[in-house]
């Protein structure tokens, strides 16, 4: 968002420069312009925040700032997850191709639920995936196998129930992969985090971030190197059901009678993962397109 304002010298002087603050003073940014100002932020949290301004002259006169402007900082419609669909990684395919655990390290601003997890696939990350979510301890909270994926891109799966978490405790969400080819970008998590409130993938420098585990089988990843973001994320909604988009959706598309018997067909549409082009229907032990 981008914040404006005005500044004006009532001694005579001219103004030099503007400062804005989102954490009650502690730090301060310089503002675009000096008369009229702008700051683009980028807020790194939701919930409430005040927002300050200090001006300072030509004579070094600096601004005692006044209380500020409150604002309160909404985060996303959700369920919602850190990356977008769109986003994509720099480095798609490793090229590693080891069996291996890859996960990321995140809190979220409120408490609510996990109902999934995604990952970027590249064209050689083949073979069956397993989505886990875990404590920092490394208990496992849920885990779901990936379903009708795609060649690549992102993939996504639904626990089969939804994971309660709690506002400003860290979690691991991770895959696993036998064919390894995961997507990785290093020093990514090296100094800053990814935040798209209420979700953050956090810092190397809060916690270590980018972890991994090489193994033949699903383990909890407890490893990290260079604070790789290894493209993994999750599904995060306030509540555990009553959205208006639903993961995993049920929908009924078929119905009929048949000799008497009535018979549906049912297909579960996963969002995130490919576009539907066709539709196939089983009948009796038949296949029919």
């Amino acid at each position: 968002m981008t914040i404006t304002g005005t500044a004006t010298d009532t001694g005579g002087g001219v103004v030099a420069g503007v400062e804005v603050s989102f954490d009650g003073g502690t730090t301060w940014h310089p503002a675009t312009g000096r008369g009229n100002w702008s700051y683009s932020w980028t807020p790194g949290t939701s919930g409430p925040a005040t927002v300050q301004s200090r001006a300072v002259d030509d004579c070094g006169n600096l601004e005692t700032p006044g209380t500020g402007v409150s604002v309160t900082v909404q985060g996303p419609a959700c369920p919602c997850s850190i990356w977008s669909a769109s986003t994509t990684p720099g480095t798609v395919d490793s090229g590693d191709g080891s069996g291996i655990e890859v996960g990321v390290s995140f809190t979220s601003d409120q408490s609510g639920f996990i109902r999934g997890i995604r990952f970027y696939k590249s064209a050689a990350n083949t073979g069956t995936h397993l989505g886990n979510l875990w404590t920092t301890g490394g208990t496992l909270l849920a885990s779901a196998v990936f379903m009708y994926e795609c060649a690549s891109g992102w993939q996504q799966v639904r626990f089969s129930s939804p994971v309660a978490i709690s506002a400003g405790t860290t979690y691991v969400a991770s895959y696993y992969t036998p064919a390894g080819h995961y997507s990785a970008d290093g020093a990514c998590f090296a100094t800053s985090g990814t935040n798209k409130p209420p979700l953050h993938a956090l810092a190397n420098t809060v916690t270590p971030n980018g972890v991994f585990s090489y193994s033949g089988v699903s383990t909890f990843p407890t490893s990290n190197f260079n604070a790789t973001d290894y493209w993994v994320d999750v599904v995060f909604a306030p509540a555990a059901t009553g959205d208006s988009a639903p993961i995993g959706a049920q929908v009924s598309l078929l119905k009929g009678v048949s000799g008497g018997r009535p018979w549906s067909s049912q297909s579960t549409i996963e969002p995130g993962n490919c576009p539907i082009t066709a539709l196939s229907i089983g009948y009796l032990g038949r296949i029919c397109s």
